[in-house]
C-alpha cells in the first residue's frame, strides 16, 4: 500500500514538473501540437490518403477545384494561419482599447503574446486529441452529439481561461477593474469567432 502511495505520488510530481514546463515556454503547445499531428499523419497515413481523395472528389464537385491546404498533411498551414489571424486579432484590440485608456505596457503585451500563443494551441491541441478520442464511436448513433457538446464544454472553458489570462496578465500594470480585463478576454474569442462564422459564411 505504502509502496502505491509513493508511486502515485511520484507519477503526481512528474505530472506537475511537464506541466509547468510547459507552461513555462511560450511555444511548448505549439511544438506538442505539431510533433502530434505529424506522428498521426504518419502512423494513419494509408487512412489519411483514402481521405484525401474524398476531400478531392468532394472540394471538385462543389467548387472545382482543391487547395493543397485542405489535403493531409498539409491542413496543419491552415491551423497556423488561424492562429496569425486570432494572435493579430487579439493584440490589435488590446493595444486599441489601452490606446483608448492611455495605458503604455509595451512590456505587457510580450506576456500577453505569450498567453494568447499558450491558450490558443492548448485550445487547438485538446481539441485535435478530443476528436481523434471521439473518433473510435463514430459507429455510434450519438457520434455527432458527442462531438458538439464537447466542442461546445470546450469552447467556454477557452473562454473562461482566457479571461482569466488577460485580468492577470493586464492587472498588474494597470488599474483596470478586473471585470474590465476579464471581459476583454471573454469577448475576444467570442468577437473572433462570429467574425469567422461570418467569413465563412460569405
Amino acid at each position: 500500500m505504502q509502496f502505491l502511495q509513493l508511486h502515485t505520488r511520484h507519477i503526481a510530481n512528474v505530472s506537475t514538473f511537464i506541466w509547468n514546463l510547459l507552461w513555462s515556454k511560450g511555444w511548448s503547445f505549439f511544438l506538442l501540437y505539431t510533433i502530434l499531428y505529424f506522428l498521426h499523419c504518419f502512423y494513419s497515413w494509408d487512412k489519411l490518403k483514402l481521405r484525401n481523395i474524398q476531400i478531392e472528389l468532394e472540394m471538385v464537385s462543389r467548387y472545382g477545384s482543391v487547395s493543397f491546404w485542405q489535403l493531409y498533411p498539409f491542413q496543419i498551414v491552415s491551423i497556423y494561419f488561424l492562429y496569425l489571424f486570432y494572435f493579430c486579432f487579439s493584440i490589435l484590440l488590446v493595444f486599441l482599447f489601452l490606446k483608448l485608456k492611455r495605458i503604455n505596457i509595451n512590456y505587457q503585451l510580450f506576456q500577453l503574446s505569450k498567453k494568447i500563443t499558450q491558450l490558443f494551441f492548448l485550445l487547438i491541441l485538446c481539441l485535435y486529441v478530443g476528436n481523434l478520442s471521439i473518433s473510435l464511436l463514430q459507429e455510434s448513433h450519438f457520434y455527432s452529439k458527442y462531438l458538439l457538446v464537447f466542442w461546445i464544454l470546450l469552447f467556454f472553458i477557452f473562454i473562461g481561461v482566457n479571461g482569466r489570462s488577460f485580468s492577470s496578465t493586464l492587472r498588474m500594470v494597470t488599474n483596470l477593474n478586473p471585470n474590465i480585463t476579464k471581459s476583454i478576454g471573454y469577448g475576444i474569442p467570442l468577437l473572433w469567432s462570429g467574425l469567422m462564422f461570418w467569413i465563412v459564411s460569405i
